[in-house]
């Protein structure tokens, strides 16, 4: 697969999207994060970044999933210690780079076009979304994926705000979400957003 067209056929097969749909694109089987996994994994994506790792329990589903990943783990853990230390404990013996510092200080050290893909959970709120998208996006190569947590609508979360405002704004109409059906306290459900970096 070495066209965008390629790419982005090979996905709406995987996660069932129905051919007169409109965007975002759910598909029509459920999925999960992992499943996007899976799908780094099927491209041969093997260096990322994940932007907000808490614990680093879906940095380990990366892992889990990956073969060969080396992956970049950026948070600040700021007053989160025991966050921290969990999370080097559960990562202990991958291809970890460890940048505990906040977003911006983290990516003004990635190389451009330099990963093949990122994953954005960190603060979720509009302006640091909106941020993470514009610093973040450039170190990811062509052809590599643009993917995050949290897309749904609440007064505490502004991703699926900023997500349609960038890809609005830069034209990005094949936008893709998982369809978790993950029962949490805060919302019923909690999708992924990805598209292709063209």
């Amino acid at each position: 697969m070495h066209e965008i067209r390629e790419i982005e056929e090979h996905i709406r097969k995987k996660f069932e999207v129905q051919p007169k749909s409109f965007p975002p694109y759910s598909g029509k089987k459920m999925s999960t994060r992992e499943d996007l996994y899976a799908l780094f994994s099927e491209l041969g994506y093997t260096i990322g970044a994940e932007i907000g790792v808490l614990r680093g329990s879906n940095a380990k589903q990366m892992f889990d999933r990956i073969p060969g990943l080396k992956l970049i783990c950026v948070d600040p853990w700021k007053n989160f210690e025991r966050g921290y230390e969990k999370a080097k404990r559960r990562l202990e013996g991958y291809s970890v780079i460890w940048k505990r510092m906040t977003s911006m200080e983290a990516v003004k050290t990635i190389k451009d076009a330099s990963l093949d893909f990122i994953y954005i959970d960190g603060l979720h709120d509009f302006d640091s979304v909106i941020m993470d998208l514009v610093c973040w996006i450039p170190k990811v190569k062509k052809k590599g994926i643009i993917s995050g947590h949290d897309y749904y609508h609440s007064e505490q979360c502004h991703v699926p705000q900023a997500v349609d405002a960038y890809t609005h704004a830069h034209g990005i109409a094949n936008i893709h979400l998982t369809r978790d059906n993950l029962v949490l306290k805060e919302f019923p459900y909690s999708p992924s957003f990805f598209w292709i970096n063209a």
